[in-house]
């Protein structure tokens, strides 16, 4: 039940609130005077955590900015963002990270201080758990993949495969068309690296590769036709165009799903956190376009 439900059976309003689409959306009743105020707190403690992002962040700090006591504001922020402040914080310099080694010539100990790491061997062991590759590697990647257009990336053979996978869409999106990277987790917390992925037209039917029984939640990063590997993975982490999460998981048994799945694109917000989706986009641009590497262009 969302939080939404829970406000409204607990005599909120968020049923008969004008804002109700953006309420659900949320996750919280805009109409329930805590909700908002949850929000509000949260939204202040994310653009404190931006706007010193260089810096050391405790989470007292981060928890003053929200006005709330830490312990309380731990609860809230994960209640409202479905992670924790200190994975959010991680995320926003990742993305950060993933930034300047795109479109600076910082060198990678240079970024490492940017993002506000005080180690290198901490920032290079967390960019290299969460991206799949080292700072160093990544940005070789980039300087080769960096202009393939992720909608090269699409499997033409997305709606005839073989093999039963799980079959839905991915809708929204671009008013004329567009791609999703589609990425499946056994948690509802996608930090590390997904189980599966791929990148599918939007707003069409597309069957996924097969997966083990289980039930996996589906996070979808939309993007314009025209967008390159740079555009999705070289932006800070509040460029993305799109983003959506599944509305239940996708339960695999015997191999088979029983229901199509459908994942809706919305514009992102200033809590959604950046998604750590590097290692799966470069291993399709890999797969996708060998001669690339051969030819170093």
């Amino acid at each position: 039940m969302t939080t939404a439900d829970q406000a409204w059976r607990q005599g909120g309003n968020c049923m008969d609130c004008a804002q109700f689409m953006t309420c659900s959306t949320l996750g919280v009743c805009l109409g329930n005077p805590t909700d908002a105020a949850r929000l509000d707190s949260v939204t202040r403690a994310v653009e404190y955590m931006t706007e010193y992002l260089s810096e050391p962040q405790r989470l007292s700090d981060i928890a003053q900015a929200a006005l709330l006591s830490p312990f309380h504001f731990h609860r809230v922020f994960r209640h409202v963002t479905s992670t924790t402040p200190a994975r959010f914080l991680t995320a926003l310099r990742m993305a950060q990270a993933r930034n300047l080694l795109v479109n600076s010539d910082l060198s990678v100990t240079e970024v490492c201080m940017a993002v506000g790491y005080s180690s290198l061997g901490t920032f290079i062991s967390q960019f290299t758990r969460l991206t799949g590759m080292s700072p160093r590697r990544f940005r070789s990647a980039m300087s080769v993949f960096g202009q393939v257009r992720l909608s090269e990336l699409t499997d033409p053979a997305a709606d005839r495969h073989c093999a039963p996978g799980p079959v839905g869409a991915v809708t929204g999106g671009p008013s004329d068309g567009g791609c999703a990277v589609l990425a499946l987790y056994r948690s509802e917390e996608p930090d590390d690296v997904p189980l599966t992925y791929g990148v599918l037209e939007t707003n069409r039917l597309s069957r996924i590769r097969p997966l083990a029984d289980g039930a996996y939640h589906a996070v979808a990063l939309g993007f314009d036709k025209s967008s390159t590997l740079s555009d999705v993975l070289g932006d800070n982490g509040r460029q993305v165009e799109f983003v959506g999460t599944g509305g239940s998981p996708i339960v695999v048994r015997g191999g088979r799903t029983f229901r199509t799945f459908q994942v809706a694109l919305r514009r992102p917000r200033p809590i959604d956190p950046p998604l750590q989706l590097t290692s799966s986009v470069l291993a399709l641009a890999q797969r996708r376009r060998p001669q690339l590497l051969a030819t170093g262009s």
